[in-house]
């Protein structure tokens, strides 16, 4: 029960002040629904009296109230008169159950937004470190699977679980003032083993949602390597194992979902077959003793009649009950997230102080390790990095692979944190102003990523429609040397690229990563290996472009072809994690190492 109780509070803790007050308001809601319950059953069960006894109704204490608001006498006609009140007491409780099951899911529904869009934006507001050690199909499946689970299954759960112990107790209190002595000890029995079926399916239920959610991610994770490793599959022909590892994997979650979903049936079968022991017995011990059980008859007439009310309710109770023990994996999982992930929502959502880069951005003793998989940090990645690059200047950075230049950049770009040491832009830690930093930056990084959508939204990615300033579209177009591109394609910028852009070249793609960058207007160019993929001659046009902004922007590459950093004012020559020389080509070509990584670099065109 305590376990129960934590996984609905933790599933509480997650929302908002206006969804806790439409969940809390479900529990006034629930007790009249439980109060209308019972007055339409004890209607119903003196309606079954005054059908066994037809001018009973004098003898009826509850009745007596009713007596002035009906004309009738005792007898046929007072009886058919009740027996409408009865009717229409059902049209009412039911007409308020429909309605009050379509708040639970309306409110379940914008619980499921909240969460799963909470949580969406909490993963893309951490740090980038969070990405490079956290799986992102694991990721996928919080805020989808877990997400859902945290609404559908464990809160509404919870409100229905009340609703009908609501329901389920009143049934109880007017079976007991209806039935005799005997009969009430049978209903006892059919409630005691419903108590019994909770306690022994509790932790098997809670256990069984553990395994299912780590069966869940693992699914997520073995279609989304499938999917994205299809070219690879096909040209080594290892289709088949994809399929078959995916198939593994599904049958696991079968055997426990089989598991799972027949266990929720059994109370139900449960509950239904003891209280027919329960009938059974109350009518052999009637026959065996004639006066304990009064009118047999009428009593087994309650009797049934109070079952067919009660059974459906005693079996979602035990139902609900181990629901939300199954979304106990899932709450844990969105809670620890949600949590350690809040700050910096609130970090987001603050309005940085306007930068501009007008001198220079310096490294002053930057240092930087990447964390391992226990959770310390290995081996330095960039050690002691001091370096002032000049606002305007032309940044080429190069060295063999593993020499750090990849994390150089993405340190510049502020999605990593250097573990010591500062980066200033005019004297300012970018720590302190990242996103107004980060406005100055066109980033074109050497893998490209385009959305299922038209070249302009590409290139203006993250815009609404009515926010996209064509001009600055065409501008930026123009700039990345996709005008002759462009102009062979019927819907031209309204071309759809595909999911991943799969429907372009690679150096197509890269160039409208180049014109995503350029829309910005930005102060600072970044390439990561960002003309790899080109061939020669729109490299060199693209290059040339580029270097005609020379004095305007500030542009940082990374190239393994070294023709593209050729005319860059300084070289930055990285090994080890540790600048090893500076200066311009010419210089770098009286260094030996330099030189045999301009032997090693390929010139090769796509």
């Amino acid at each position: 029960m305590r376990e129960i109780v934590g996984t609905v509070r933790q599933a509480f803790d997650l929302l908002n002040g206006r969804l806790r007050r439409r969940w809390l308001l479900h529990v006034p809601w629930a007790l009249f629904s439980a109060a209308l319950e019972m007055l339409a059953t004890a209607g119903m069960l003196i309606l079954i009296r005054l059908i066994s006894d037809p001018a009973g109704a004098g003898r009826v204490a509850s009745l007596r109230a009713l007596r002035p608001w009906i004309v009738f006498e005792p007898g046929p006609g007072f009886n058919a008169a009740f027996a409408a009140l009865v009717a229409l007491s059902y049209l009412v409780k039911n007409s308020l159950r429909v309605a009050e099951t379509y708040a639970q899911q309306r409110c379940a529904s914008a619980t499921a937004v909240w969460v799963s869009s909470g949580l969406l934006e909490r993963y893309l507001l951490a740090p980038y470190s969070l990405h490079l050690r956290r799986n992102s199909s694991e990721m996928l499946n919080n805020v989808s699977s877990a997400a859902d689970q945290v609404s559908w299954v464990v809160l509404q759960s919870t409100t229905a679980l009340i609703s009908e112990a609501f329901i389920a107790l009143g049934i109880l209190a007017v079976l007991v003032a209806q039935l005799p002595p005997l009969a009430r000890g049978a209903a006892a029995v059919t409630a005691g083993v419903t108590i019994l079926l909770l306690w022994i399916t509790q932790q098997r239920h809670i256990r069984w949602g553990r395994l299912l959610h780590n069966a869940h991610m693992q699914k997520l994770q073995s279609l989304r390597q499938s999917l994205a490793a299809v070219k690879e599959a096909k040209i080594l022909g290892r289709e088949r194992y994809f399929g078959r590892r995916f198939a593994r994997i599904r049958a696991a979650l079968g055997d426990l979902e089989a598991v799972q979903l027949t266990t929720e049936i059994l109370p139900r079968m449960v509950v239904e077959t003891t209280f027919v022991i329960a009938l059974a017995a109350l009518i052999v011990v009637s026959w065996l003793r004639p006066n304990a059980a009064g009118n047999l008859t009428l009593t087994l007439g309650i009797f049934a009649y109070g079952g067919l009310r009660l059974l459906p309710s005693l079996h979602l109770l035990v139902y609900r009950f181990n629901r939300i023990g199954s979304g106990e994996a899932a709450v844990q999982a969105v809670s620890r997230d949600w949590h350690e992930l809040g700050p910096y929502v609130a970090v987001g959502s603050e309005a940085d102080a306007a930068m501009t880069l007008t001198e220079s951005v310096v490294f002053d003793g930057v240092s930087f390790s990447y964390e391992t998989s226990h959770g310390g940090s290995g081996e330095p990645a960039l050690s002691q990095i001091d370096l002032a690059i000049r606002r305007g200047e032309s940044i080429g950075i190069v060295g063999p692979t593993g020499a750090g230049k990849t994390t150089f950049v993405d340190l510049m770009l502020g999605v990593l944190e250097p573990t010591a040491g500062t980066i200033r832009v005019d004297g300012r830690d970018i720590r302190f102003a990242l996103r107004a930093w980060q406005r100055q930056i066109g980033y074109v990084p050497q893998t490209v990523y385009l959305i299922d959508d038209t070249i302009r939204r590409n290139i203006a990615l993250g815009l609404e429609d009515a926010e996209i300033d064509e001009g600055r579209v065409v501008e930026a177009a123009h700039e990345a040397q996709l005008d002759g591109f462009l102009s062979g394609l019927a819907e031209g910028l309204d071309t759809v690229a595909g999911e991943r852009g799969v429907r372009l070249s690679g150096g197509e793609r890269q160039r409208i990563a180049v014109a995503r960058a350029l829309y910005r207007r930005p102060a600072v160019l970044i390439f990561d290996e960002a003309t790899a993929a080109l061939d020669n001659v729109t490299e060199q046009a693209l290059t040339a472009t580029i270097h005609g902004l020379h004095g305007r922007l500030t542009t940082v590459f990374i190239a393994h072809r070294l023709s593209t950093v050729e005319a860059c004012d300084r070289l930055i020559f990285l090994r080890g994690g540790r600048i090893a020389d500076v200066g311009t080509y010419a210089e770098l070509e009286k260094n030996p190492e330099f030189l045999a990584l301009s032997a090693r670099a390929p010139e090769t065109s796509s």
